[in-house]
Order: structure tokens, then C-alpha cells, then sequence
């Protein structure tokens, strides 16, 4: 089967704290053909593009199969975490599900 590999970013910080039970909001930024490129991608130097100087805190990738709805079968997703220095520089660590993410599963299709 086929599969596309799509990026959603997360805010979790509300009045200048960060959540740990749900999120403030997020957007799914684009696709890629494999999971290596998605992670690539977001671990490369235009990340900014994705985390907006701190605006996202998470990043999600998720293996979605083809079809109308097709995220509702999601299985597959790789998390990480984003730290923002304030200086343009990101750590981007890869981390198990977040608590807000316990019971959803395809955020970018679904």
C-alpha cells in the first residue's frame, strides 16, 4: 500500500504556559512521499518556516493511506518536540505521544 507522510505543528503555550492536557491549535503544513523526508524536513535549517519562532512547540508526523477519509486509519505517528532559544536556533527531540494526543488519531486528514 502507499502511503503519504503529513506534517502537522501544534501550540500548546497558553498565557505563557505550556498545556499538557490539550492544545491551543495546530496546522498541517504539507505531505511528503516518505517518512524520511518529512523528518528531514522538519529538522532542516528552514524549520522556521514550520515553528514560527516558537509560535509551535510540537511537530507530528503521520503515515496516512490513500482514499476519502483515509486519516481515519491512521496508525502510524512520529512526534518531537520543539524548543525555541530565541535566537533562531531550534531543538528538535523526538518524543512518545503527548497527554493532549491520548485519544485522536489523524490530525492532519481526518
Amino acid at each position: 500500500m502507499n502511503f503519504i507522510y503529513t506534517v502537522t505543528v501544534f501550540n500548546a503555550y497558553e498565557d505563557g504556559k505550556l498545556l499538557t492536557d490539550r492544545f491551543k491549535n495546530d496546522r498541517t503544513w504539507g505531505w511528503f512521499p516518505t517518512r524520511e523526508e518529512a523528518e528531514a524536513d522538519i529538522r532542516a535549517s528552514n524549520n522556521d518556516l514550520y515553528f514560527e519562532s516558537g509560535t509551535y512547540q510540537y511537530a507530528l508526523i503521520e503515515e496516512v493511506p490513500p482514499g476519502m477519509m483515509g486519516g481515519l486509519d491512521t496508525r502510524k505517528g512520529w512526534w518531537f518536540k520543539v524548543d525555541y532559544d530565541g535566537n533562531d536556533k531550534y531543538e528538535i527531540t523526538p518524543i512518545e505521544k503527548p497527554a493532549f494526543n491520548s485519544h485522536t488519531i489523524c490530525f492532519s486528514m481526518g
